[in-house]
């Protein structure tokens, strides 16, 4: 599982967020290896009707 990660990239790169709808297989992954393993409950078979969307935050 990853951490979070720090407010401050390395330089030359910056933080950045991007939009995941629910309805793709990137946002489902995120879903069933970082935020509901933390819950250790069911992992869906989508992320429709679980979330809205995911929104990551990555050094680019």
């Amino acid at each position: 599982m990853r951490g979070w990660l720090e407010t401050e990239c390395a330089s030359p790169q910056q933080l950045r967020y991007r939009f995941i709808p629910a309805d793709t297989a990137e946002a489902l992954t995120l879903l069933n290896t970082s935020m509901f393993s933390l819950l250790n409950a069911f992992e869906p078979d989508s992320g429709v009707r679980v979330v809205d969307a995911v929104i990551v935050w990555e050094c680019s």
